[in-house]
Order: C-alpha cells, then sequence, then structure tokens
C-alpha cells in the first residue's frame, strides 16, 4: 500500500499507484502517525511493514528477515538497527501496537516519524531489532537531496539489468568494485529529518 499525502504534488504518485494495483490512502501531511493509522484502520491490517519512500535501495531478504522474527518471535515491534546503510530500515507492529502509539504519542517527532515513541520506550512492550553481521552505519542510501538521487541512479544504472531486485550483497560489491560510485555516495547526517523535528519540539515546549 502506499500511504501518501493529500497535496497536489502526490496526485501522480497515487495515479499511478492505482494504475499498479497497489491501494493508497491518503493522508495528513505532517502527521504521519494518524495517516498510518487511519490507512490501516480503513483496511482493516493485523501487522503494518513500515518502508518509507525514501528508501528505494531497500533489500527485499532484509525485510523478509524482519518480518520473520516478528512472526517467530511474538513481538510487538521489530526493527532494522543502526548498523545497517541509512536507507534499508524495515519495521513491523502490530495494529494494537499502532493504536496505542496513536494514544500516547504527543510531540510533533513522536507523530511524523511514527515509531520514536517505541524507540523511548522500550521497557513498555516487547521489542527486537535485527542488527547486521558488520557494522555499515558509515553507508547512505536514502534519498534526501540532489546528490542522494545521482548516486542511487548509478546504482540502478549499474544493477537493476542484472537483477531487478538486487539487495545489500550486490551493493556493496558495486561500491567496492567502482571507486567512483563509490565516491559519489553522499555522507550526510542519519536521520537528519528526525533531528529537525527534535529542535522543533523543543521550540514548542519553550
Amino acid at each position: 500500500m502506499v500511504a501518501t499525502t493529500q497535496r497536489k504534488i502526490d496526485d501522480r504518485l497515487a495515479f499511478i499507484s492505482s494504475n499498479c494495483g497497489v491501494d493508497v490512502y491518503r493522508g495528513d501531511v505532517t502527521n504521519v502517525m494518524n495517516r498510518y493509522y487511519q490507512c490501516a484502520h480503513k483496511f482493516d491490517l493485523s501487522n503494518i511493514v513500515r518502508i518509507t519512500g525514501d528508501c528505494p535501495l531497500i533489500d527485499v531478504d532484509i525485510s523478509s528477515n524482519v518480518i520473520a522474527s516478528f512472526l517467530d518471535g511474538s513481538y510487538d515491534y521489530v526493527r532494522t538497527g543502526l548498523t545497517y546503510p541509512d536507507g534499508l530500515s524495515t519495521e513491523i507492529f502490530s495494529f494494537d501496537i499502532l493504536e496505542y502509539i496513536s494514544k500516547n504519542a504527543k510531540l510533533k517527532s513522536e507523530r511524523e516519524h511514527v515509531t520514536p515513541y517505541l524507540w523511548k520506550n522500550p521497557e513498555k512492550i516487547k521489542m527486537l531489532t535485527v542488527e547486521c553481521e558488520n557494522d555499515l552505519s558509515g553507508f547512505r542510501f536514502t534519498l534526501d537531496y540532489m546528490d542522494d538521487l545521482l548516486f542511487i541512479r548509478r546504482v540502478y544504472e549499474k544493477l537493476y539489468l542484472k537483477d531487478p531486485f538486487f539487495g545489500l550483497k550486490m551493493i556493496l560489491d558495486l561500491l567496492r568494485n567502482e571507486n567512483d560510485i563509490y565516491q559519489m555516495m553522499p555522507k550526510t547526517r542519519r536521520y537528519e529529518g528526525y533531528y529537525r523535528s527534535l529542535l522543533e519540539d523543543d521550540r514548542n515546549i519553550r
């Protein structure tokens, strides 16, 4: 499903998604928490896998591992850890947990980014963080800026025709073998949008 906004700029995204047979829900721009909750409620979902639109290099195998861990362990919430590259984040939680967050998360940052309330209150839920075998936290595969887009386009040019479902291993092999593409990878601060929201929280509290 695509849970996008009601802005005119997202009309095209909604149109393309619908034509591809993907269910679409359109909701609030900044209260992403409410958008998720209303989408899950509308489509009567039991569990929600959260993959954000700025992660076009998502690895299906990593996401599947997160989902399997959730289903096998009776967890409330499972997510990838910070040892994975920025841009491979996958989270899964039950509808009950989403409803719980919706009722308890009050700060703007908690409602804009959906799950921070869980990160900050791990003692209240059964939570698991799935870490990478090696610390790859220095790699940036997310899409926020033009430099990110140029880098990701080069990765797709090199790998998509070989395997449309290419994942982390193929990307790392590419970066090892082609230093010019590795040098294109931006070094921007991780979770920059979330930190901006925290500053907004601070201004509102004052």
